[in-house]
């Protein structure tokens, strides 16, 4: 009887990690797809300062 609640505990353990490795798996999806839209948004937050540190038109030079 001892012997079947222990081998019983194995298999309840072993699916718990076939579930914790499933969840770790998708939340390195999660984090993987978040840092691509970090890295997306930073990209345009960056492009948008280059395109405001514009305040005037570029004009050919006066040459007296």
């Amino acid at each position: 009887m001892k012997l079947e609640i222990l081998l019983a505990r194995v298999d309840e353990i072993d699916r718990a990690i076939v579930s914790t490795n499933a969840q770790l798996n998708a939340l390195n999806g999660h984090k993987a797809e978040t840092n691509h839209w970090i890295k997306q948004l930073e990209a345009e937050v960056a492009e948008a300062q280059v395109d405001e540190t514009l305040v005037e038109p570029l004009a050919e030079p006066v040459v007296e």
